[in-house]
């Protein structure tokens, strides 16, 4: 057994051993024992244990940004997934990690593959810690643990944010396009190259990265989100419209409107589905001035660190 595969083995166990003192053998079924003596079966024990793998952390401030995750399963056992990270105090360059994701399917095997995620992230922590970060080593690890797993038979989408006091990061395997609401009302995409789904190929995928300077971002509003979001023509019509409201709004749109408003607009799918977004604002502080659009069509496959 490798280091690393020690360490992602060590944390599944941690995972599982913090759900173990709910458990109980009932009946021939596991079951997780809610107080009061109440009995879940084997649906609400795996959405119990779910819960463990997910972030308490969802919103914030980290510099001059401010972010908001929002996460609203459809089922006991959601497909989306997210994580975060922040940097630990007195690091020589601080980051903010976010990322979402959609598993393909519903059910145990999407809940397995979220576990999969989050013990992988865990494990790369400790190399972020350290200030040992890059897109290769993440899509490398994401792809070795849901390939070694599934063998081609799953796979998850994965947008992964990478936020510095300079610049805004991030790489897109197959998820909805990040959009870009500017201060000048214009909805625009921030795009790389098309890429697969983690777990679609049969060799670890290499980033596309697309890097947008913070000074780029003052006063934008940012949003990425899950196709929860955009299921059926409909649902994509009022996207739009939505930001285009958002961009019209004095100072922006507030975090907490603009979620009830897209939980809204998911609400018109002609199949209801999982839903996760993240949405960012930088404010501009501390920035000097940046007067050259990014290429944000342009692949780069450095690391952010």
């Amino acid at each position: 057994m490798t280091t690393d595969t020690a360490a992602i083995a060590a944390e599944q166990a941690r995972l599982l051993s913090a759900a173990l003192p709910y458990m109980q053998r009932y009946e021939n079924k596991t079951v997780v024992v809610k107080y009061g003596g109440h009995a879940m079966g084997d649906l609400e024990l795996g959405k119990a244990i779910q819960a463990l793998l997910f972030p308490e952390g969802t919103s914030g401030t980290f510099g001059a940004w401010s972010y908001k995750l929002v996460f609203r399963p459809y089922g006991p056992m959601s497909g989306d997934w997210h994580q975060v990270y922040r940097s630990p105090d007195g690091v020589d360059r601080p980051l903010l990690v976010v990322a979402i994701g959609d598993v393909v399917g519903k059910g145990p095997s999407a809940a397995l593959c979220t576990a999969m995620v989050a013990s992988t992230w865990a494990g790369l922590t400790e190399r972020w810690d350290a200030g040992d970060f890059t897109f290769e080593r993440v899509l490398h690890d994401l792809h070795r643990a849901i390939g070694a797993t599934f063998k081609g038979e799953q796979n998850t989408t994965l947008c992964l944010m990478v936020l510095s006091r300079d610049e805004l990061a991030f790489v897109n395997h197959g998820g909805p396009p990040v959009l870009r609401v500017g201060r000048e009302h214009e909805l625009t995409l921030l795009k790389g190259k098309p890429k697969n789904p983690i777990g679609v190929d049969l060799t670890p995928p290499k980033p596309s990265i697309v890097r947008v300077p913070a000074a780029q971002l003052k006063g934008s509003l940012v949003v990425a989100y899950t196709d929860g979001a955009v299921d059926g023509v409909a649902a994509r019509d009022k996207l739009r419209k939505l930001l285009g409201e958002t961009a019209r709004a004095e100072g922006g749109m507030p975090f907490d409107a603009l979620e009830a408003a897209m939980l809204d607009v998911s609400r018109t799918d002609a199949l209801p589905d999982d839903l996760t977004i993240l949405m960012l604002r930088h404010s501009g502080e501390g920035l000097a001035p940046v007067f050259a659009e990014p290429d944000v069509d342009t692949a780069d496959e450095r690391g952010a660190g």
